[in-house]
């Protein structure tokens, strides 16, 4: 094989596993959830918070991956192009974020009714800025054709966000047993704030592990 080919095929097999493994392993951990909430109704709380989320990462991200590929391929200088797409993303989410902080409540109650607390709906706009912001370091990463970096810290996302679940579920109340006092802020009634948590705390590590393209 050929070495452009070798590359080609290199480059195929990592982003394949670093998009299709997280959200095969993200997909095994929602059917966890079924027997580690204590509400069957969680489920369903938690399926229309993140698909408006996937909703909205499309939308806050408004075509600028494609854009910075089409750009940074055609201009001399593809960092300029890095800096400027950057930019224009952190400042219509810092936006964004400003906005739904400050409609917090109507907004909250809008989307979800009654099921979707305020603070539920915080922590879903902070880990929805979170990972738009890391769309477009993720984006020269391919550009820069690092396809095992790629992959390496989408795989770490969704593995920490596994880590940190059965933390909550598994590790939490057997601590709980022993050590009461220790853990005596720990109620696992608040699965979906747990599972909140978890998410924005991966989201977190992947953007500062990604963070180094933005020097």
């Amino acid at each position: 094989m050929s070495s452009p080919m070798k590359s080609l095929a290199k480059e195929t097999f990592f982003y394949g596993v670093g998009s299709v493994l997280p959200k095969l392993l993200s997909w095994l951990l929602s059917l966890y959830w079924a027997f580690a909430l204590p509400r069957i109704s969680d489920i369903g709380v938690l399926t229309n918070f993140y698909a408006w989320v996937a909703l909205l990462q499309v939308i806050l991200t408004y075509g600028m991956e494609t854009g910075f590929f089409r750009y940074a391929n055609k201009e001399k200088d593809p960092v300029r192009v890095f800096s400027t797409t950057f930019l224009s993303i952190a400042t219509t989410t810092s936006l964004f974020f400003v906005l739904a902080f400050l409609f917090l409540k109507p907004l909250a109650f809008a989307l979800g009714g009654t099921a979707m607390k305020p603070h539920y709906l915080l922590l879903l706009v902070i880990i929805l800025c979170v990972d738009v912001l890391g769309a477009i370091p993720f984006a020269n990463l391919r550009f820069k054709k690092r396809p095992v970096r790629f992959a390496m810290i989408k795989i770490i996302n969704v593995v920490l966000t596994i880590l940190l679940n059965l933390f909550f579920f598994l590790a939490c109340p057997l601590l709980q047993s022993m050590f009461p006092d220790a853990f005596s802020w720990f109620d696992l009634n608040k699965g979906v704030d747990y599972i909140l948590i978890s998410n924005l705390a991966a989201s977190v590590i992947q953007l500062l592990l990604v963070s180094p393209e933005l020097r």
